[in-house]
């Protein structure tokens, strides 16, 4: 679905990165972590996900840990 958004902002492109990554495609994963740090140069994994709601502490520890493998800073 991410695929589709026509204007991806810094949140869409962490996560493509981190689906991507995850999905072993680190090539993919790298290109989008460079367009989330052009977007957001101030970016880090911690920022984001003190502001991301997740019921299950599983659920953001696996994000967090995607996030990590595709590239993207602490």
């Amino acid at each position: 679905m991410f695929e589709h958004i026509p204007l991806r902002s810094y949140r869409d492109a962490a996560y493509m990165a981190a689906c991507h990554a995850g999905l072993g495609e680190g090539e993919r994963a790298h290109a989008l972590v460079a367009e989330c740090l052009a977007k957001r140069p101030e970016f880090s994994i911690r920022h984001f996900m003190a502001k991301e709601p997740f019921k299950l502490v599983s659920d953001a520890e696996h994000l967090e840990q995607l996030l990590h493998l595709a590239g993207l800073p602490e």
